[in-house]
């Protein structure tokens, strides 16, 4: 085991406390086999995805851990493994995440947000949640890393600070336009409700205000919902469904 590394650019920054991670692994054994890829300068074997299986491998002083070793993978694909191993499992920082995501986008020349959700086997919306907290200050990422604010908060004040949404209250609609990832969707539901999308009428020369509003409600409730069936609990109120049904 001594001859497995960590991969540098995991996208979690630290792989957290794997003590209970440890105990089950003790109590039932390695599960699920870590992957691994040999670094053609090195010679070495890089974990691919099970950096918190390999902390508690070596918690627990294993010599022996179950690798799966993968030949060849390009660097891109590599990125997509870890965020999707990491995406899968709660708790993820979603700063790092997105941090991860704009990596693979600028060093693989991913041009859409609807691409890089291709990659990773994630949706279009949940991608651009993430890629818009990289618009927040430095002081409010650390507050959503810190727990001081939810995600959704962190999600809609990224969108502010990058442009894409509207600041409540503010005139002028420079931001919904063609470039803006609910276009599409604002534009056809104009359509299939024979609102004239695009007409003299539209805003931003693609749909009327009140398509843009629908689907930009909607695309909120989708993404509360995703992080809600991920965390177990629902992002507004903290709650399982179990508790609210009580």
């Amino acid at each position: 085991m001594t001859d497995l590394h960590p991969d540098p650019n995991n996208p979690r920054e630290d792989v957290g406390d794997v003590t209970e991670l440890a105990k089950s692994m003790a109590a039932a054994g390695l599960l699920q086999p870590i992957i691994a890829r040999r670094d053609t300068d090195t010679g070495r074997l890089i974990v691919v995805a099970g950096h918190r299986r390999l902390a508690a491998a070596q918690q627990l002083k294993w010599g022996r851990v179950p690798t799966v070793v993968r030949r060849d993978m390009a660097p891109d694909r590599v990125l997509a493994a870890m965020l999707i191993e990491n995406g899968q499992r709660a708790g993820l920082d979603p700063v790092e995440e997105g941090r991860a995501l704009a990596k693979l986008r600028d060093d693989h020349g991913i041009s859409s947000h609807a691409e890089l959700a291709h990659l990773i086997g994630r949706t279009q919306v949940y991608v651009s949640s993430r890629l818009a907290l990289l618009a927040l200050p430095t002081e409010e990422q650390e507050q959503l890393r810190a727990g001081q604010m939810n995600l959704g908060d962190a999600v809609r004040r990224g969108r502010v600070a990058s442009g894409r949404v509207r600041q409540p209250g503010s005139t002028g609609h420079p931001h919904l336009g063609v470039e803006h990832d609910l276009a599409a969707r604002a534009r056809a539901r104009c359509r299939r409700l024979k609102h004239k999308a695009g007409g003299r009428n539209s805003v931003g020369g693609v749909a009327c205000g009140e398509c843009w509003e629908s689907v930009i409600r909607a695309d909120e409730r989708e993404h509360l919902h995703q992080q809600s069936n991920h965390r177990g609990r629902c992002v507004l109120c903290d709650t399982t469904r179990q508790e609210a049904q009580a």
